[in-house]
């Protein structure tokens, strides 16, 4: 164990003592003088040879300086439309038909012996006979004391009851 001490102070002295000669080595050689340099020959001929001066006028032409501005809008190569939200679907198209509300108030047997019905379309009472259009493309195909049975002409039946409300699909009026 004392060995190995013993050989780290002699590396620690030796690595010492040669720090401190480079030092005192480097201390001695400067002198402060100015080291002599080589004059430059005058006689190396002109600087620019190697570029023509036509070469020189074309690179500050007015032509080729507008060509080399930046334009306004140029494109970014860091631009997606990865964020941008999808394209709003188109809105769907009107409808077709509504609902219509219908209402059998009743019916009346007139000196003729005709039978009238009394119903209520969406807030006007009407009073018609058989046959008669209720509305859009419904008629009335025949009037009873209890019910109203109306058709349409793609031939669909709907009976309207004394006193309760139906709704009945119409097309839309364009």
């Amino acid at each position: 164990m004392s060995t190995d001490r013993g050989n780290q102070y002699w590396m620690a002295f030796a690595v010492s003592a040669g720090a401190v000669a480079i030092i005192l080595a480097s201390l001695l050689h400067i002198r402060g003088t100015m080291p002599k340099l080589a004059s430059i020959s005058e006689n190396s001929g002109p600087v620019l040879d190697f570029v023509a001066p036509e070469k020189v006028q074309r690179w500050f032409d007015p032509a080729e300086l507008a060509r080399l501005a930046v334009s306004t809008n140029p494109v970014n190569p860091f631009f997606t439309r990865h964020f941008e939200p999808p394209p709003k679907a188109p809105p769907p198209p009107p409808p077709s038909t509504r609902q219509a509300s219908l209402l059998y108030q009743g019916s009346l047997r007139t000196s003729q012996e005709r039978l009238l019905a009394y119903l209520l379309v969406e807030d006007k009472l009407l009073i018609l006979t058989n046959g008669s259009p209720v509305i859009a493309d419904h008629a009335i195909a025949r009037i009873t004391l209890q019910q109203v049975i109306l058709t349409n002409t793609a031939g669909e039946t709907n009976v309207l009851t004394f006193r309760v409300p139906a709704q009945v699909q119409v097309p839309v009026a364009r």
